[in-house]
């Protein structure tokens, strides 16, 4: 993404970022020269810290639907678009050298390992299992979730291997591995994040069949609605505040179990200003004609014929 940031307002108040793309065809790309109002929701501060931003794509002319949002890390903030590009040529340099060195590992790898590693679909043989509905207290969510944080590791054995790959359910419905788990809270952005786990969550032809708010379309002049992920299993709608969901918990009413809100929950967790449409557009993002896809990690224009929340 180079190019046609510069804003046409007044000058020297113009503050400007240097990026680094999470998401989008361009990803792991730098731009210098975005202006600081395209990040969302975003505060500065002297003590800012690198992190993954929600960006939108402001370029013109804006889609009914709204501006695209991307995931991008602010790696340096400065009304100097000099110095950023300075700090740019600096950013690219690094990783241009750090990829030689994965390059040389990764050789170096082939070279000495004779049989290549077995591997096996990670999210497959969980699918069957997530299309149960057994029932978990949310304390005993919390304490698996808590014990998978502060756990201490140690040497494994051979028996302590097979279960460290147990499943753990996270709220009522949904099971993952131990690893996948631990590999979802580690995501660089929350899109990815949810993307992962909704691979693991859902079947392939689940996915490939339904949206996420259950989309209407007229085909031959008869409306079809695909099924709705966010209705999964005919329950109440997902909330779109969370403090609703922690008033449910403590005041015991309606249950709320579907997959998509723990997933939500999950997320949010580790990125609390994820809102739930920028969820649903990550969510499809990953159904319907993009099953087969590689997972680009990117959201999706509402525009886009799997949208519409």
């Amino acid at each position: 993404m180079k190019g046609g940031f510069k804003s046409s307002g007044p000058g020297p108040s113009r503050r400007y970022c240097l990026v680094k793309w999470l998401s989008g065809r361009d990803v792991g790309t730098l731009t210098h020269n975005l202006d600081l109002d395209w990040v969302k929701d975003f505060e500065e501060s002297d003590d800012y810290r690198v992190e993954s931003h929600v960006i939108e794509w402001r370029v013109p002319p804006m889609p009914k639907s709204g501006w695209p949002l991307f995931d991008g890390e602010i790696l340096e903030i400065s009304d100097d678009l000099d110095f950023l590009k300075l700090r740019m040529e600096q950013e690219e340099t690094a990783l241009q050298l750090g990829r030689k060195e994965k390059e040389k590992e990764k050789q170096k790898g082939k070279e000495n390992s004779n049989t290549p590693p077995a591997s096996t679909p990670r999210g497959r043989p969980l699918q069957e299992m997530n299309s149960r509905s057994d029932g978990i207290g949310i304390e005993d969510v919390q304490k698996l979730i808590c014990s998978l944080i502060s756990g201490a590791k140690k040497t494994s054995t051979p028996s302590e291997s097979l279960v460290e790959e147990t499943l753990v359910k996270v709220g009522e419905v949904l099971q993952i591995k131990k690893s996948a788990l631990m590999e979802a809270k580690l995501a660089r952005s929350p899109t990815a994040m949810t993307v992962e786990l909704v691979r693991i969550a859902f079947s392939e032809d689940r996915r490939r069949k339904s949206s996420y708010a259950g989309q209407v379309r007229t085909r031959n002049g008869i409306r079809v609605q695909k099924p709705s992920l966010k209705k999964y299993r005919k329950m109440k709608d997902i909330q779109s505040k969370f403090l609703s969901y922690l008033y449910t918990l403590c005041y015991g009413m309606q249950s709320l179990s579907s997959k998509l809100y723990f997933l939500l929950n999950f997320v949010k967790e580790r990125f609390p200003h994820f809102s739930q449409a920028h969820f649903g557009q990550a969510v499809n993002s990953c159904l319907g004609k993009n099953v087969d896809a590689k997972p680009q990690k990117e959201y999706v224009d509402e525009s886009d014929e799997e949208g519409g929340l």
